[in-house]
């Protein structure tokens, strides 16, 4: 039973109500009525003492004094509040709205239950305050409060829409950085819980499925869109992210086959068709180097040597577009030395100090490169520099 609806609250209020319209007010008097006459009088030798009055103490009206005795009872049930006695602390609080009826006491007794774990009632008490501070005209600080408090208590139960709803009522009432923080909490959270709810293995599947008839009919957009919809359902397997890479380089939409590529090879780095997929898309955008380097990695990780074939036909693929584009002139040597720069791999080969020392040494003396042959390490690195064409052959 809301507590406002209580017959000793709500006679209380009415008397509170007609408190104010019923106090008396202060008898007029006629500007001359207490000046007395002008008469003569002789000037005392001796200046009379002078006579202190003491204003009369202001006695408080009844709505006052039941506004100071209902603070009193807030102050005990703070400290009970403080020493986590919220059962004591609530007792103290409603003693307090029972004096005077006041929208701030509803708040501290909702704080209590909301302490108390009590979240039901911490609710019906907020609304109860919200609808007293329809007649009592209560401040934007308090009513900001009050909603961030109910959002609270909806947070606490799990219902996480309705706990948005009310933070948001807080901030339209009082803009402060910690509601702010926990609306852009609660809109992830939702979000994310929305995606869970979304997830199933069985409907990815059958998505993927549906995608892959399209793909095999060549409707690559359609594809594409059931591909999106087996990632939404189930975002861990990488074969939906490999399907829909297949399709986006069939679209030539290159740079969001590379990041689905690198998707795949983030949840399984051993899938060796995401390498070569991946060097397919860097050459048809021009970056060779980088196609090489992806396609090394890719020969790296294929211990058994299940995809040599595919890699090496890659491999001669992607050399003879770089040699036709060279020979035409779309594109040029110092361009592939500026994209062999770009790569981290080769960044660091030429900054190792003692890789510093050795191509150094070839400038007066390009031979002395194949005393260091014998070093599989040194090697390797030299092997790459001659292949992205930092270091020149004859």
């Amino acid at each position: 039973m809301s507590i406002l609806k209580q017959p000793k609250y709500a006679k209380l209020i009415n008397i509170l109500n007609k408190v104010t319209s019923s106090l008396p007010k202060d008898e007029k008097t006629t500007p001359n009525e207490h000046i007395p006459k002008e008469e003569s009088f002789e000037e005392p030798k001796t200046a009379p003492e002078e006579v202190k009055v003491e204003e009369p103490k202001e006695t408080p009206n009844e709505e006052d004094q039941l506004k100071i005795e209902s603070e009193k009872l807030k102050a005990e049930g703070n400290v009970f509040y403080k020493q986590k006695n919220f059962e004591k602390a609530i007792e103290e609080y409603q003693k307090a709205f029972a004096k005077y009826p006041d929208v701030l006491y509803l708040n501290n007794i909702a704080a209590a239950y909301l302490e108390s774990s009590k979240y039901e009632e911490a609710i019906q008490t907020l609304n109860d305050a919200i609808e007293l501070s329809k007649t009592n005209r209560t401040n934007y600080k308090t009513m900001g409060k009050i909603y961030h408090r109910l959002g609270n208590c909806y947070n606490k139960l799990g219902q996480l829409e309705e706990a948005l709803v009310y933070y948001k009522k807080s901030l339209t009432e009082e803009r402060t950085a910690a509601v702010l923080n926990k609306i852009k909490a609660l809109e992830k959270e939702i979000k994310l819980q929305k995606e869970r709810e979304y997830i199933s293995v069985d409907k990815a599947n059958e998505a993927s499925d549906l995608g892959k008839k399209y793909f095999a009919e060549n409707d690559w957009p359609s594809a594409v869109k059931q591909f999106d919809e087996a990632i939404k359902r189930n975002p861990d397997d990488y074969r939906h992210y490999s399907n829909r890479a297949a399709c986006l380089a069939k679209l030539l939409a290159f740079p969001d086959c590379i990041k689905d590529c690198d998707k795949v090879i983030s949840i399984n780095p051993t899938f060796i068709k995401a390498y070569i997929r991946k060097a397919n898309a860097q050459a048809g955008m021009q970056q060779f180097i980088a196609a090489d380097r992806t396609l090394a990695k890719g020969m790296a990780l294929d211990t058994e040597g299940k995809f040599s074939k595919e890699l090496i036909d890659a491999k001669y693929v992607i050399s003879n577009l770089k040699n036709a584009k060279l020979a035409s002139g779309s594109i040029t040597k110092d361009q592939l030395r500026e994209q062999a720069m770009e790569e981290p791999e080769i960044r660091e080969i030429i900054r190792d100090p003692v890789m510093v020392s050795i191509l150094e040494q070839a400038k007066s003396d390009p031979q002395s490169l194949m005393t260091h042959y014998s070093n599989p390490e040194i090697k390797r690195k030299i092997d790459i520099l001659i292949e992205c064409g930092i270091i020149g052959t004859a």
